[in-house]
């Protein structure tokens, strides 16, 4: 309990400070930590994160069309499920070589000298990897971009309803687009990367997350 709520505030703290600080348009750690979240946390504690993240920042920056506003939120909700895909649940977990609820750091490392001896690497363990990390990022902002368009387009005045309409609407949206993936694919390493050395090094206690009965 103590320790997801630990972590949940920092991610909550890093996702709303990166909205509220100046950055480019649609480059923001809430997809990232709405990603980690759902791998190292239970599904309820992952999705409370981006949710809020997004609360207290738009506290500050103002609402905005309602039917935009609530797709924007149902898609960070969905990218903490998406997060959770990332890491399977595993029954097992060793703590001297796994971090992130399944996740082998050997997978992203390597073979780390430890005590004077290397570690072997991993193989064959169901669990996260870097390309379900990669998976993961780029479908949060596929999604994204699909959704929040379309709500645009749906919703307000701003394009004309038929299929031309909504294909300009996607149209003139690929340079957001654009940042926004590659924004999460940076945040996203980052935060997987510091997670895994963090867990890997300083030892951390993992956040309780249930396993699921095979």
């Amino acid at each position: 309990m103590k320790r997801n709520l630990l972590l949940a505030i920092i991610l909550i703290a890093v996702a709303a400070a990166g909205r509220l600080t100046p950055h480019p348009w649609n480059v923001a750690p809430v997809a990232a930590a709405a990603l980690l979240a759902g791998a190292v946390m239970p599904r309820k504690w992952a999705v409370s994160v981006p949710l809020l993240a997004m609360l207290i920042s738009d506290y500050f920056l103002g609402a905005y069309h309602l039917p935009v506003m609530l797709t924007v939120y149902g898609c960070f909700a969905a990218t903490a499920f998406i997060g959770s895909w990332a890491a399977p649940r595993s029954d097992s977990r060793s703590e001297s070589t796994t971090g992130v609820s399944g996740f082998k750091f050997s997978h992203v490392l390597g073979a780390m000298p430890r005590t004077g001896s290397l570690s072997e690497p991993s193989t064959g363990v169901r669990g996260m990897s870097p390309i379900r990390i990669l998976i993961a990022s780029l479908s949060s902002s596929t999604i994204f971009f699909l959704a929040t368009n379309f709500a645009v387009w749906a919703s307000a005045d701003w394009y004309e309803k038929s299929w031309s309409g909504l294909a300009l609407a996607y149209t003139l949206a690929i340079p957001f687009f654009r940042n926004t993936m590659l924004g999460d694919l940076m945040f996203t390493g980052v935060m997987f990367g510091v997670w895994a050395l963090a867990t890997h090094y300083v030892r951390l206690p993992l956040p309780e997350k249930r396993t699921r009965a095979v």
